[in-house]
């Protein structure tokens, strides 16, 4: 059985705003024309709304609609509550996801079913204990600061995938900042062990990008434009006006030099320290990188 993993939707996200919202659920929509065609189990792992303390009316009905379409689709639909799903950080008597949504089965007590266990974020303190049932555990916490789990630990919580060992994060769907890679996806698995990715190619992504990457971006794209200043004539300036998306224009000292057209933050950051704080600028980043390899 097909199994569909989502994460950290955060839907509210950026003040409500209506556009970021709307490119949101426009790859939900393709998700669910994915899901009608291959039908199977959908698994949400925690924050499906970003705000703790209120949940817009338009998004809300929004969502409760695009939910009870996947339900009644999907074979099976769960979402295991995280820590944006409940209104205190040490209680979680009120849950936004219990408020607004209808059909799915909200997890907020450990479940067990055939072949993985359901962990929201107010029991994760309990997976450890959970080890010697030999099945995959699918949760919202923060795997880094998880000792290597003796089971496959399939989470949310952090907005970055990665795969270590057993751990096993899966990142949210959406982009949601600069920092944020443009990369996201939805996951599909038989057994949780192996993962097929369907990518989301129509959500807003943030993107720091040089005059060579422009091309890169899809419309409505944020940008951040990493310029020299001799560079920004007014051809290049009425081009960017020309573009469909918002473009942040940052400076950059004449001196950096761009490797392959790839916009490095950390190369530019380098080429813009100056003489005088060279010296300290070098000894602090040996230090910072030591201690990132303790």
């Amino acid at each position: 059985m097909v199994s569909y993993l989502i994460t950290d939707t955060h839907f509210g996200y950026r003040q409500a705003s209506p556009s970021f919202f709307e490119s949101q659920m426009k790859f939900m929509k393709t998700f669910l024309k994915m899901l009608k065609k291959r039908p199977g189990r959908v698994f949400h792992l925690g924050d499906v709304f970003h705000s703790r303390e209120f949940v817009p009316v338009k998004i809300g009905e929004e969502v409760r609609k695009l939910f009870n379409e996947i339900e009644k689709v999907a074979t099976e639909f769960y979402i295991i509550s995280g820590n944006h799903d409940i209104y205190s950080p040490v209680s979680d008597d009120y849950t936004s996801i219990e408020m607004v949504l209808d059909q799915p089965v909200i997890v907020r007590e450990v479940v067990e079913l055939d072949d993985c266990i359901l962990v929201p974020w107010s029991k994760t303190g309990e997976i450890e204990g959970l080890y010697s049932k030999g099945k995959p555990i699918l949760t919202h916490t923060d795997l880094i600061a998880m000792d290597m789990p003796k089971v496959p630990v399939i989470s949310g919580h952090l907005h970055q995938r990665f795969f270590e060992g057993n751990k096993i994060n899966l990142g949210s769907c959406f982009a949601f900042n600069f920092g944020d890679s443009p990369d996201k996806y939805i996951y599909t698995t038989e057994d949780f062990l192996h993962f097929d990715s369907i990518e989301n190619t129509d959500s807003i992504r943030f993107l720091r990008v040089t005059l060579d990457d422009l091309d890169q971006a899809r419309p409505g794209d944020e940008l951040e434009l990493y310029i020299r200043r001799s560079d920004l004539t007014k051809s290049v300036e009425d081009y960017i006006k020309s573009l469909p998306n918002k473009v942040r224009i940052i400076y950059v000292q004449e001196r950096v030099t761009f490797s392959s057209c790839h916009c490095d933050i950390y190369s530019i950051i380098d080429g813009c320290i100056p003489d005088h704080l060279r010296t300290i600028y070098d000894e602090t980043k040996e230090i910072t990188k030591s201690s990132l390899h303790r």
